[in-house]
């Protein structure tokens, strides 16, 4: 506010440009498949489906967040490294956690469905197979989560959006 400085799109070089509609772009694959998921379902599946699907969404929710906070921190890590081999190594075991909590949150509540009703009420959704379904896109972020903090530290782009865009249709088919 001292400076009077205003941003401006077009300072930008074009490689940051280029970054930054490539990461827009794989944020709205990560955020608008489910959303767009809750609106689909209210006119085809009905009320009830459409508050079960929201039911999921907040359960779900704190594990993005986790992800995505487990994202912002490794990607400075692994612009550092200059080894092929580890920085591979590194996006192996984020996935690979990123797996585990998912699996985990899924079993648990695909076991104890009484702990979904205790969370959420009346909108936990009594069929599994929702649950099941819902867990597959999230099993599909969770896969390429390693690759996607490689993409973004190396910044190719170019791959980590595709990439994203291919699993957020997983969000939509089940």
């Amino acid at each position: 506010l001292t400076l009077r400085a205003r941003p401006s799109w077009g300072a930008a070089t074009s490689d940051d440009r280029r970054r930054r509609w490539a990461f827009g772009i794989e944020y709205l694959a990560t955020a608008g498949p489910v959303q767009l998921l809750t609106i689909l379902a209210a006119p085809s599946l009905g009320l009830a489906q459409t508050g079960f699907l929201r039911a999921l969404q907040t359960v779900y929710g704190p594990l993005n967040i986790a992800i995505m906070g487990l994202r912002n921190a490794l990607v400075p890590a692994a612009a550092e490294e200059k080894q092929a081999r580890v920085l591979w190594s590194l996006a192996v075991k984020a996935s690979a956690l990123a797996l585990f909590v998912t699996a985990l949150m899924t079993t648990v509540l695909l076991l104890c469905p009484g702990l979904g009703v205790a969370l959420m009420g009346d909108s936990w959704p009594q069929d599994p197979a929702l649950l099941a379904g819902f867990a597959l896109g999230r099993f599909a972020t969770a896969a390429i989560f390693g690759a996607l903090i490689v993409f973004r530290a190396t910044d190719a782009s170019h791959l980590s959006t595709p990439l994203r865009l291919v699993t957020a249709a997983l969000f939509l088919v089940p």
